[in-house]
């Protein structure tokens, strides 16, 4: 083998190498946090997540239960409304958290159908600056 297949070679296996690297890094970035919902709660009742994170809202109960997510923002006088969903016994409603629908701050959880029901999502800020090396990794600097 030449020189110049060797280098082709090199350099399309780094280039694999950091693509694989990219998506292993963003993967494993991203959590599920799963709340169950029983008879009368939210377990667990706090839950802390960032952007980019999926809540799983299982229905172990044998009744209906919703998920009725609020915030501490008002507008005009009225909490600012985030999501309100019915789940049938045995089934799961999955909530990605994202820039869209939440802010970095604390939301109430509730059943809409049971008052007593409550729980609190806390979403926080994505840190700002550069991700942090894991073991192993490597961050080459131009001078």
């Amino acid at each position: 083998m030449n020189q110049k297949n060797r280098i082709a070679r090199s350099i399309i296996l780094m280039a694999c190498m950091f693509a694989a690297a990219s998506l292993w890094a963003t993967s494993a970035e991203a959590k599920t946090v799963y709340i169950d919902v029983t008879d009368d709660n939210f377990v667990p009742r706090k839950v802390e997540v960032t952007f980019g994170d999926r809540i799983v809202f299982h229905n172990l109960s044998r009744i209906i239960h919703s998920v009725h997510i609020t915030g501490h923002v008002y507008r005009f006088g009225q909490k600012h409304f985030v999501n309100d969903l019915l789940i049938y016994p045995d089934r799961a409603y999955v909530f990605d958290v994202n820039e869209e629908v939440l802010k970095p701050g604390s939301y109430n959880v509730g059943c809409s159908l049971h008052n007593r029901m409550r729980g609190q999502i806390v979403v926080h800020d994505l840190p700002k600056g550069p991700k942090a090396l894991r073991e192993g990794e490597h961050r080459s600097v131009q001078p």
